[in-house]
């Protein structure tokens, strides 16, 4: 949340196990792609999937993680996922957009 946010009592409600280490693991998805080790981003980003209900955002994450490691059918299957869980009709528009931009690109394997 950064260096300005403010404590308030909402950051001390009490949480279980799994969707604390989905939390942390989003946490450490985001130090490894800020450091450049994609790998590792991957399997937080994987694990973060497996332990709870995926979000939007984690779909998300997880594509552009794909798309840095430069595999257009990982990052498919992420934003097809992240397109029937969104209900914003222009992110649906742009998410539309980059899976026909993914579909008209040459497969590189």
């Amino acid at each position: 949340m950064g260096p300005t946010a403010e404590l308030s009592a909402s950051h001390l409600h009490a949480c279980d196990a799994a969707s604390m280490l989905q939390r942390l693991s989003r946490n450490l998805r985001q130090l490894h792609q800020v450091a450049g080790d994609h790998l590792a981003a991957l399997k937080d980003a994987e694990r973060v999937l497996q332990l709870g209900t995926p979000s939007l955002h984690d779909h998300l994450a997880r594509a552009e993680i794909y798309q840095q490691l430069e595999c257009p059918q990982g990052e498919r299957f992420d934003l097809q996922h992240a397109l029937l869980l969104c209900e914003d009709p222009a992110q649906r528009l742009q998410l539309s957009q980059r899976l026909r931009q993914l579909s008209a690109a040459q497969p590189l394997h």
